[in-house]
């Protein structure tokens, strides 16, 4: 997987957003989509399905500097915090990570955890 590159960007250009996502954990997760990139502005929501029952889920992001961000920690339910909210189902074996009004800001490696 390629890291983000760094965006020059001006007030009024078109900026395309890339969020690449990977589960790092012990279970056999299914990522949905790999990756994607959308323009400026719009939505995205990003899943991990578990191969058996977890009792919590986190959600990091890795910046293009290499940085790691812990986003959420969620048993069940949702959290939101700003236009990032999470949703764990856990009778259903997958959370849920949604990016809402995207920024250049939020291109990054999002990683989930069981």
């Amino acid at each position: 997987m390629q890291s983000p590159e760094a965006l020059n960007v001006q007030e009024g250009d078109s900026v395309v957003l890339n969020c690449s996502y990977t589960g790092v954990t012990g279970l056999m997760v299914k990522q949905s989509p790999p990756d994607l990139s959308l323009q400026e502005g719009l939505s995205c929501t990003l899943q991990c399905s578990f191969s058996t029952s977890v009792t919590r889920v986190q959600w990091f992001r890795q910046n293009p500097g290499g940085h790691l961000i812990h986003l959420f920690y969620i048993p069940s339910g949702t959290k939101q915090n700003g236009r990032l909210r999470s949703t764990t189902v856990v009778e259903d074996r997958r959370s849920l990570l949604y990016i809402s009004s995207s920024r250049t800001t939020d291109s990054a490696i999002y990683f989930c955890a069981g």
